[in-house]
């Protein structure tokens, strides 16, 4: 993982999606990585992910592609996944 400009690059396997069955499982995924990077403090906003350095889209947490020319994510597109706590 390296950080420059705020963006967080991860370069994963040419699999990593292939090894989830399922969209919601692949949206989960990238969604759990992206929480945690860009929960880690300031300094994180973005998430890329690349593999052999070249950006690839991940599903956003609507099922969508990524709309940054770079295809990088941030913690908003996944806060369709998150389920607020409970209260009371």
């Amino acid at each position: 993982i390296a950080v420059q400009g705020g963006t967080a690059t991860i370069d994963v396997a040419p699999n990593f999606l292939e090894l989830l069955p399922s969209p919601s499982e692949q949206q989960l995924a990238a969604g759990q990585l992206v929480m945690t990077l860009t929960d880690r403090g300031p300094g994180i906003g973005r998430v890329r992910f690349t593999v052999g350095g070249t950006a690839v889209p991940v599903p956003r947490g609507d099922g969508s592609a990524p709309q940054q020319p770079d295809q990088s994510v941030s913690r908003d597109d996944y806060l369709a996944l998150v389920t607020p706590p409970l209260t009371g």
